[in-house]
């Protein structure tokens, strides 16, 4: 299966330091700038295609992991089309504190998460994509987290 994860950079931020940890053929560490992390991830979507495509971010004022149920634009939304549950199962069994989320956010996180699925639909593409806000370290197991993630 081929996987492409995808996080924000900066030295503090856990989608950074979770793709630090995670040995994969595809990852992009994303720019914090809103047209530069569309093109970074355009750029990889025009020469690759994915079964899956799994984006983190942060959400420092949350103590557990949170599956993006959706993204949205100030007109359109869409909803997930990855098969969420076995994750959420999974996350569970493995001790994470998690919760399914309908509030993806308004800033880079639910941005690029939108995009990707807007990219995915437009294209017509059989590729999965799925957005998950981490919280700050602290809080969840990196190296399980890391574990379950390249288990796909």
């Amino acid at each position: 299966m081929k996987v492409l994860y995808a996080g924000f950079k900066g030295d503090t931020n856990p989608s950074k330091i979770l793709l630090d940890e995670m040995v994969c053929e595809y990852k992009i560490y994303l720019d914090n700038d809103f047209l530069k992390s569309e093109k970074q991830l355009f750029e990889m979507l025009g020469k690759n295609q994915f079964d899956q495509i799994i984006l983190f971010g942060r959400k420092p004022a949350s103590k557990t992991l949170s599956i993006e149920l959706k993204a949205k634009s100030e007109t359109l939304e869409y909803l997930t089309n990855y098969e969420y549950f076995d994750l959420y199962t999974k996350f569970i069994d493995n001790n994470f504190k998690v919760k399914l989320s309908d509030k993806p956010g308004n800033y880079l996180c639910n941005n690029i998460y939108y995009k990707a699925l807007d990219y995915v639909m437009d294209k017509k593409i059989d590729t999965k994509v799925i957005f998950i806000h981490l919280p700050n370290t602290e809080y969840f197991d990196m190296k399980k987290m890391k574990e379950l993630l390249l288990m796909n």
